[in-house]
């Protein structure tokens, strides 16, 4: 029994995500700590904070006619790119830290 127990607390993550910029503004959140059951990953951390946040999340983060990522956020995990890593799919696991932030932009000096 104690196994099964243990099993279960093993299958919690908890990741830390942060709006920051624009992104913060858009969404009106600035941090916020999401815990799932079982093996997640970007995806199922998106829909979750869609259900969470509400109609302002998936305004600003998905494209309205694609339903896909837009461009208006950059998404860091652990400070690499999501794209960088294995894009949507790219497992979570507790403590993990996502930050949500207006794309760069180039400009001159």
């Amino acid at each position: 029994m104690a196994t099964n127990d243990k099993s279960k607390k093993e299958g919690k993550v908890t990741v830390n995500v942060h709006f920051l910029g624009f992104s913060q503004d858009n969404v009106g959140v600035r941090d916020i700590t999401i815990s799932l059951e079982g093996l997640i990953n970007l995806k199922d951390l998106l829909k979750e904070l869609a259900t969470k946040i509400g109609p302002k999340f998936h305004e600003n983060v998905f494209d309205p006619h694609s339903g896909k990522l837009s461009d208006k956020n950059t998404i860091i995990i652990n400070g690499r790119h999501y794209s960088a890593l294995d894009g949507l799919e790219t497992p979570l696991k507790s403590g993990d830290e996502i930050s949500f932030f207006p794309p760069l932009g180039g400009g001159s000096f």
